[in-house]
């Protein structure tokens, strides 16, 4: 007795190839990178969590106000302060009332003196 499913399934192909092109997007890359970063900050993998944090930046059409607020946290965690002030200023362009950048820009700039 022959099997109902001994041929290629039509489209099959077609259809895997669109799924897996639909979730390597670069706003799903851009998504991933970031839950991956913060996973990695929250694990104390802090090389991996810089590196996943700025893919996230690059691949995101329009970052959200977290991926600048946890890159930047990272980078004064692992002394680099110059380079998350200048994370909160890309993010405080993009989201200029975000209390979070807000804030934390404020204390980075009060702990490093830095002017304005």
């Amino acid at each position: 007795m022959a099997s109902v499913f001994a041929g290629p399934c039509l489209g099959f192909n077609t259809v895997r190839e669109q799924a897996n092109q639909a979730m390597t997007t670069p706003r799903d890359i851009g998504a991933s990178a970031q839950a991956a970063g913060v996973k990695a900050h929250a694990a104390g993998d802090l090389v991996t969590a810089e590196k996943l944090y700025r893919r996230a930046l690059a691949y995101s059409e329009l970052p959200g106000p977290d991926i600048y607020a946890n890159y930047g946290a990272l980078l004064r965690e692992i002394q680099k302060p110059n380079d998350a002030i200048s994370v909160y200023r890309r993010g405080l362009k993009q989201h200029p009332r975000e209390t979070i950048l807000l804030r934390n820009f404020a204390n980075l700039c009060r702990n490093q003196r830095v002017e304005l």
